[in-house]
């Protein structure tokens, strides 16, 4: 801020200032400010003001510029100047305080009397409102910039502008500039700590800031979906809130309206297997409002999902079935972050499957077709429908027969062959899902392999939302079957699967339950150890301070008493073959 005695205007401060070297000195252009209550004053408005130096220390106050011929008076202000071919050019603000605020370019022999070079205003549809305070900028490699405050939407967000000057002679003109924006910029401006976007650094395009404002960044995108989510009405009132607090931020912030757009692009439209569960929440910018962008996120992706389906000739009744999952995800989020609504960011990512046409909501399952799978059990059934199971040699198995991840005391290895008639190995016991540590030799004539390789096998996955009765899982089970027969003209060998809802423990632990119930009619085969399996799910966390967790549900409580016994959590694997398909309400295996 430079400060003068201004009797001109009585008023000593200035602001806006640029220098530029003209000739033998140096000049410093800056605003005057209007005084509307001032009954002396004959001005109201703003003006350009002009001192002078040798050695930028020592200044000359030369007084109120003359404005140029064609502006009334304050209408000038906000300028930046520059030396070119022995002449002043000047950009300055036109109509301050005005709705269509432009700005002008007028150029000066000796740097006190100015002309507008133009009839035409700079720089066209970045120039239709509120734009002003422009600057100069000369790189290294000489290239001149104009950078200004302008925007191209009548006024309804600011932002900054950049346009490229080049000279046709003695007139400027202007060329469009790509706005980069880095990583590490990205996290300023977001409010995050330098290394939190790592994760996105190798997939960030770094002209994202010049896209426009995406449908699913609207209110009116939300509104479309907000009544189909489960939500009870003073959480419709609540979350309308939140939704509107983080449109209202993509409006106005670029760069947030940017990054959301860039990780949409990633995960729904180039469909990349980049690490989104390591994007953090925007804690610190959006604060209540954290959990929206995932959950906006995550609804972005169901007109993709429509598309796609309908490519696939799918009927509609199935293309909002992700619907169903993202409300399983409000949950998730309300148990994590004590009652808060909204969405984890590292969920969003299950739904680019349903994009790819490979995931689909039929009934209360997900059923996820996945190309390249092959089945490697040695799995067998002889002709009084028996089933034969046998455990992999690449296994670790303990005393209980639970599979584990690495060899150590008490760990042992099953072993298994197919030679001269005989099949030799270790069989899983596929009502308690473990292996059982008994040799056995049987006949392979009597025995013959129920899948082979590459059998169509499809795999299930289980949304949350409770009420998982053996009807209504039955009734799933069986409609996939008739799915898949009529859209991919495809007869599935066996449904597969491995979830924290398949430990066996929950069939000692909740006897009589739906989750008890459904594993007694599965066959069931270890699948690993994992100390945190389900509690995601479950909590909303996965951490390792077991003793904090609460047991407020019967669900909760038999997690805590998996711990007091001293034991582990474990998902299981499931095997169910489509073409033995035996509905839920029987009880024989």
């Amino acid at each position: 801020m430079m400060k003068f005695s201004m009797n001109e205007r009585n008023y000593e401060y200035a602001k806006d200032s640029g220098v530029v070297r003209f000739k033998d000195r140096y000049l410093v252009y800056y605003s005057m400010p209007y005084f509307p209550e001032s009954e002396s004053r004959r001005i109201n408005g703003w003006g350009i003001g002009v001192a002078e130096s040798t050695d930028l220390v020592n200044w000359n106050d030369l007084g109120e510029l003359p404005l140029p011929s064609h502006l009334v008076v304050g209408e000038g202000c906000a300028s930046a100047t520059w030396s070119h071919n022995d002449k002043i050019y000047m950009f300055y603000g036109e109509s301050y305080n005005k709705h269509f605020r432009k700005i002008g370019c007028a150029v000066s022999s000796d740097g006190i009397h100015f002309e507008r070079i133009s009839n035409e205003l700079y720089p066209e549809e970045w120039n239709c409102a509120e734009s002003g305070h422009p600057y100069t900028f000369t790189d290294d490699d000489g290239r001149e910039y104009l950078f200004f405050q302008g925007n191209n939407d009548k006024g309804k967000t600011r932002c900054f502008a950049c346009k490229e000057i080049i000279w046709q002679g003695d007139m400027p003109i202007f060329k469009d500039v790509e706005m980069k924006m880095g990583i590490d910029t990205l996290c300023r401006c977001l409010l995050l700590e330098p290394e939190a976007l790592e994760c996105i650094r190798q997939y960030w395009d770094s002209n994202a800031v010049q896209e426009e404002l995406p449908r699913f960044l609207t209110f009116a995108f939300w509104v479309e979906y907000r009544e189909k989510l489960n939500l009870t009405p003073d959480e419709l009132i609540r979350m309308d809130a939140l939704v509107k607090k983080v449109c209202d931020c993509a409006t106005e912030n670029p760069v947030f309206c940017a990054f959301f757009n860039r990780v949409h692009r990633l995960l729904f439209v180039e469909k990349l297997d980049f690490p989104s569960e390591q994007l953090p929440e925007l804690e610190t910018l959006l604060g209540d409002a954290s959990g929206i962008p995932a959950l906006l996120l995550s609804l972005s992706a169901l007109p993709l999902v429509a598309k796609k389906y309908a490519s696939m000739g799918i009927p509609e009744k199935y293309h909002e079935g992700p619907l169903g999952w993202i409300a399983g995800t409000i949950r998730h989020y309300q148990a994590g972050k004590r009652g808060r609504l909204g969405q984890f960011l590292s969920q969003t990512y299950w739904l680019r499957y349903s994009v790819r046409g490979e995931l689909f909501r039929i009934g209360r399952f997900e059923f996820q077709v996945c190309p390249g799978y092959s089945w490697h059990l040695p799995f067998f059934r002889n002709e009084a429908g028996e089933y034969l199971l046998f455990a992999d040699p690449a296994w670790y198995i303990d005393a209980q027969g639970y599979k584990v991840n690495e060899p150590g005391e008490g760990i042992w290895q099953p072993i298994f062959s197919d030679l001269d008639g005989s099949l030799r190995g270790y069989p899983i016991d596929t009502a308690a899902g473990t292996v059982q540590k008994k040799l056995v030799d049987v006949d392979s004539t009597l025995w013959k392999p129920v899948l082979a390789p590459h059998s169509f096998c499809v795999h299930l996955h289980i949304p949350g939302g409770g009420g998982m009765t053996p009807e209504i899982a039955d009734a799933s089970f069986r409609e996939a079957v008739q799915f898949f027969r009529t859209y991919f003209h495809r007869e599935i060998a066996a449904f597969l699967c491995t979830s924290w809802i398949l430990n066996p423990a929950w069939q000692r632990l909740l006897p009589g339950s739906n989750l008890d119930k459904m594993q007694k009619k599965l066959l069931l085969y270890p699948a690993g150890a994992d100390p945190y399996s389900g509690l995601f799910f479950v909590f909303g966390r996965s951490d390792d301070d077991f003793a904090s967790y609460p047991a407020d549900t019967t669900l909760r409580r038999v997690f805590h008493q998996v711990w007091a016994e001293g034991d582990t959590l474990r998902p299981g694997s499931m095997i169910l073959p489509a073409e033995q398909y035996r509905p839920f309400t029987q009880t024989s295996r």
